[in-house]
């Protein structure tokens, strides 16, 4: 079956105000309001109860730990829509002393949590919702100008997405470029399920996204996929999977035995080995991840958008039972 999941979503408002010094309280609200996604927690509920599953949702509000951004030992400078920490900048100056060790256990507990909850299951998929013109960051920044997103979307990025390795660190350096969790037949799926009610269109992402748990699962199974091909020695194998659902920005991950060897096969210009490992492991597998996002001014629709969502991913894993095995 599947996992479906809100990341920013299904959170009490207040869940956390006791981690924040008094002189912070009157700022919450606001920060609340302007990253919880109502819309997606909407529709991710419609569908599933539609499939008859439970959703996986926050508990911790967002603008406190985002599980879908990877946590960082120090927030940047300067944060952005894909440079920020799971635990941001502002928070960790208005949290009382010893809070922030507090939610980064409850960050990477929560990490597990959706880990056993996934273990049996071959497909992710996350609910968001996206604003209208653009993302917060978008509107501060003087050199960005509105651009009016679709109805709705399907995100295709990845961490590791990218051509430039000098911007990948360590699990980032061990995945193929074209490792995905998309499938043509999932978003086809998806896509006649939602048309003509809403009008979906293309991603305003770069390829490249955050640490989301869409790519913790498809990375985690990709190593283990790896281990279980003899591609990798298991134990490395089995320790990159683990970093998939911990701290895959560690830099160490590289020097475990065979790993380098891993990463300069899958980046390696003259063999086609590596990359192609993406799609052996998608073909074997049927592994799948999909992210999908909702306009804010249609949270009035979701209801109806997350039903749709629903008829798609049924047919989706209706044709897979069906498909027959290739030899």
């Amino acid at each position: 079956m599947l996992t479906l999941v809100t990341p920013p979503a299904g959170a009490r408002r207040d869940a956390a105000q006791g981690y924040y010094q008094p002189g912070a309280h009157a700022s919450l609200p606001d920060r609340y309001d302007d990253w919880y996604e109502a819309g997606a927690e909407v529709a991710a509920a419609a569908c599933a109860r539609y499939l008859g599953i439970d959703v996986f949702s926050a508990d911790m509000p967002r603008d406190v730990v985002d599980l879908g951004r990877p946590l960082l030992a120090e927030p940047p400078e300067v944060e952005t829509l894909f440079g920020k920490s799971a635990i941001d900048r502002w928070s960790r100056a208005n949290l009382l002393p010893g809070a922030v060790d507090e939610l980064s256990r409850h960050y990477y507990h929560k990490l597990a949590a959706l880990r056993a909850h996934c273990a049996d299951h071959n497909l992710l998929v996350e609910v968001h919702e996206y604003g209208k013109r653009g993302s917060s960051y978008d509107q501060v920044s003087r050199d960005r100008r509105p651009t009016r997103r679709p109805e709705c979307a399907i995100i295709p990025g990845s961490p590791w997405a990218s051509s430039d390795l000098s911007t990948l660190r360590g699990l980032e350096r061990l995945c193929p470029a074209a490792l995905a969790g998309g499938r043509p037949a999932l978003e086809l799926s998806v896509l006649q399920a939602v048309i003509p009610a809403f009008s979906p269109g293309p991603s305003p992402y770069p390829q490249r996204s955050p640490w989301a748990v869409s790519s913790r699962f498809l990375a985690s199974r990709f190593f283990t996929w790896a281990g279980a091909r003899a591609l990798l020695p298991l134990p490395t194998a089995t320790a990159l999977a683990d970093a998939a659902w911990g701290d895959p920005l560690d830099a160490g991950l590289l020097d475990l035995p065979g790993a380098s060897v891993f990463a300069a096969r899958v980046n390696d210009w003259d063999a086609d080995e590596g990359n192609d490992w993406a799609e052996q492991f998608s073909r074997e597998t049927g592994t799948a991840a999909l992210v999908v996002e909702l306009r804010l001014d249609q949270r009035d629709r979701a209801d109806g958008f997350g039903q749709c969502l629903a008829v798609g991913l049924m047919a989706y894993l209706e044709s897979e039972a069906a498909r027959p095995t290739l030899p």
